[in-house]
């Protein structure tokens, strides 16, 4: 039935709905200006961040840690092979990041976004539609040898960062047309870009991480919510222009969705539990396990090694204080809040003319749990408020909605502006500061060391030697030195949890024999050392050190029994049964034997006679 609130709000909604063509074009161009402004925002800060463009090859692949190293390094595959084909024919049977196994990455692996780069670019390069390289030769001083740097789409690195920038027009005018359209108000949607830019470090980091999957997911995901909230709000209204032929029968169609609305949230919940139970104990798949492990040691004093590995780092702690500061400084916080209030004395409104469910606008109602379910997220785990902080962003242009001011007497065109406009002031007070101070930050990527390791592995090392480490260095020494790894930091999958364990083992108080016999079972070659993780001054937390963990695995059995940690005295002391193969001031590469020996036991005991 269509109720005398639908009608208002249809007619609070008429100018976005039905407004000129002049209007769909401004939103049109100023979503897609925003666009290409967040484009050159990250792309810029990227550059400023490393001096990208002066770094040489190896280097710009060193400043692509952790998992950034690994997905990178299979667009890398594709765009190094001789065609396409023949780069996914490489992929599907990868033999270098899991050694012992041989896996169809494309398929293990989150890689779409790298298949699709090597695609274009093999395409670009047969059309001859990107620009040659253009190379020089930059003196870095200090005794180190000049490298060769080249720019341009026709470096594989640059065409997939290129791919990357394009992923971030995306999401800036997805927000943009998102907040517009919830808010029914282009005010709205300058909000919430304002918002955005003035908390991007809150809001998103692809600034500093580009191959990571949430640098491509996002905007995806952000569509899907654009497109559910459009859906919502269409067959609402539509459901709420037909008249019922009676009262009655419009409140028993309104029962019976209510039954059913129950029925399907229990179907799905007994689904969820039941596709979950067949998946660990039929399929004896145990991938998932370290979720809930994670999530229960939020909530108990749960914990033991793999759990450890993720708590102890920032992106898995509690949401730290500086994100709430930042939020609340610069009145994303308050203004979502207050659009709250706003949305449920509306409906408060509403409810007196129209009973429940009908005097709720349920576009609104999904986008406030959906933050409400992003606010939860992050409270735990710190990462995740790069989902929290764009939809407050989103709800917070709520605030320019025409039919929520109207509500608590502010009406006129004059008195929007002039809301926006005040706001604008607030946001912007410590806002530009914020980005200014995003924008003046000015670094230079240099990692000597690891060069050092790197190049001495290239040159020193046959190409089927075997690699262990610290997982993040594992993914880059596999991009660019080619060597077969143990493991990876690809650490929800159960074998590589067990895998990376074993490895870790030599940061333990274990004996060296032990550990040396695992590795040897794993058919490792060598093992790679860092300092800090090794002599227990990594910058963690309290009781976040390689020892600690150990510690906490097995109770303090091996520390109550004064056994000493193992890897300083491999680090610095007597490395037998390794045999130490390269040092630096950050970096000890233990080399295990593999010559075939025989132990020969006599029975008799035979006197030696010295000779002198």
């Amino acid at each position: 039935m269509a109720t005398k609130s639908d009608r208002k709000r249809r007619a609070a909604e008429k100018p976005a709905y039905e407004s000129t063509a002049f209007y769909h074009w401004a939103v049109n161009l100023l979503g897609l200006g925003f666009g290409y402004l967040h484009r050159w925002h990250v792309s810029t800060l990227f550059e400023n961040d490393r001096h990208f463009s002066h770094l040489s090859e190896i280097e710009r692949e060193m400043s692509f840690r952790t998992e950034m190293g690994m997905y990178y390094s299979y667009y890398k595959t594709i765009a190094e092979s001789k065609d396409f084909f023949d780069g996914m024919e490489k992929l599907s049977r990868d033999n270098l990041s899991e050694y012992g196994n041989v896996i169809d990455a494309s398929r293990k692996y989150s890689l779409l976004p790298e298949i699709v780069a090597g695609f274009l670019y093999h395409i670009a390069r047969s059309l001859g539609v990107i620009s040659q390289e253009q190379c020089w030769q930059i003196e870095r001083g200090d005794g180190l040898m000049p490298v060769t740097s080249c720019e341009g789409l026709g470096v594989p690195v640059y065409f997939y960062l290129e791919i990357v920038w394009s992923s971030t027009i995306f999401t800036a005018a997805i927000l943009f047309y998102y907040a517009t359209y919830l808010s029914n108000s282009i005010y709205g949607g300058l909000v919430t870009i304002l918002f955005f830019f003035f908390n991007h470090n809150e809001c998103t980091r692809v600034q500093w991480t580009p191959p990571l999957r949430e640098t491509f997911a996002y905007p995806m995901l952000l569509f899907q919510m654009y497109s559910v909230t459009m859906a919502i709000r269409k067959y609402t209204k539509h459901d709420s222009d037909k008249e019922p032929t009676s009262l009655l029968k419009n409140r028993s169609r309104q029962g019976l969705f209510m039954n059913i609305k129950r029925e399907i949230i229990l179907e799905i919940a007994i689904m969820i539990i039941l596709t979950k139970w067949i998946k660990s104990y039929i399929l004896y798949s145990q991938d998932d396990a370290h979720v809930f492990n994670i999530l229960k040691s939020k909530l108990t004093d749960y914990r033991d090694f793999h759990t450890m590995l993720y708590t102890c780092s920032p992106e898995f702690d509690f949401l730290q204080y500086k994100t709430y500061e930042a939020i609340i400084r610069t009145l994303l916080l308050p203004t979502a809040i207050l659009v709250g209030m706003l949305a449920l004395y509306y409906w408060y409104r509403n409810f007196k003319t129209n009973d429940y469910p009908l005097c709720i606008e349920a576009d609104v109602a999904y986008n406030g749990l959906q933050t409400g379910a992003f606010i939860i997220m992050a409270i735990f785990i710190m990462r995740l408020k790069l989902f929290m902080t764009p939809h407050l962003c989103i709800v917070a242009g709520a605030v320019c909605s025409k039919r929520y001011l109207e509500k608590v007497g502010l009406k006129g065109e004059l008195m929007r502006l002039a809301i926006f406009i005040l706001l604008l002031g607030g946001m912007s007070y410590h806002g530009v500061d914020r980005f200014q101070e995003e924008r003046g930050f000015i670094g230079e990527y240099s990692n000597i060391e690891q060069e050092e390791l790197f190049e001495w592995i290239k040159s020193n090392t046959p190409k089927h030697a075997v690699f262990a480490g610290k997982m993040s260095l594992m993914a880059n020494l596999m991009l660019s030195t080619k060597r077969p790894i143990v493991n990876n930091p690809y650490y929800e999958s159960k074998e590589m949890r067990d895998r990376t364990m074993k490895v870790y083992e030599i940061f333990s108080r274990k004996d060296a024999t032990s550990v040396y016999t695992s590795l040897r079972n794993m058919k490792v070659s060598y093992i790679v050392l860092e300092e800090p993780l090794c002599l227990g001054f990594a910058n963690l937390p309290r009781g976040c050190q390689m020892i600690d963990l150990w510690d906490a695995a097995d109770n303090g059995t091996a520390k109550a029994a004064n056994k000493s940690p193992l890897c300083p005295l491999l680090f610095k002391g007597n490395a037998y049964p390794f045999r130490r193969a390269f040092v630096n001031n950050n970096y000890v590469v233990l080399q295990l034997d593999y010559s075939y020996y025989v132990e020969f036991k006599p029975k008799i005991s035979i006197p030696l006679h010295y000779q002198f």
